[in-house]
């Protein structure tokens, strides 16, 4: 749905989500500091909170920064993402957006349909994840004892 309906792939809209979710850089403190590119955006969500107010404190984060600048010099643990929940957080802020401008009938057609999708796969995804946790309880320990 969301590469039939947008311009972009799914792992850009998982991107672009990053960056919607960080509230770093959707401070509005922030907005003049940083640049206008979104990849450079999502290296910058990368950052752990105390190397972003380095590179913030230091003036490395900046309009003209490139990607590289942004790279964090620190390695960081991969975190278990809910693209689902992350997905109907964007869309319904695509919404809010679109409500408060004179968007055109059928972008708010589209909008709709993205935000009825995410609703149904994050309600697939939570049913999912309900259904692996009952079939965790069932399953035999490994001494052969049942669940309780």
């Amino acid at each position: 749905m969301v590469e039939a309906e947008l311009p972009f792939g799914l792992r850009t809209a998982e991107r672009l989500m990053e960056i919607a979710n960080d509230a770093r850089l959707t401070n509005p403190t922030h907005v003049s500091l940083l640049p206008p590119h979104w990849g450079t955006l999502h290296a910058l969500s990368k950052l752990d909170p105390e190397e972003f107010e380095e590179k913030l404190a230091d003036g490395t984060i900046n309009p003209d920064m490139t990607r590289a600048d942004a790279a964090s010099s620190k390695p960081k643990p991969k975190r278990k993402s809910n693209h689902a929940a992350n997905l109907v957080r964007l869309v319904d802020r695509l919404a809010e957006i679109a409500g408060e401008c004179e968007v055109p009938s059928e972008i708010n057609a589209s909008i709709m349909q993205v935000q009825k999708f995410a609703y149904e796969l994050k309600d697939k995804e939570a049913a999912e994840q309900k259904q692996a946790k009952k079939e965790a309880k069932r399953k035999p320990s490994a001494n052969g004892a049942g669940a309780v």
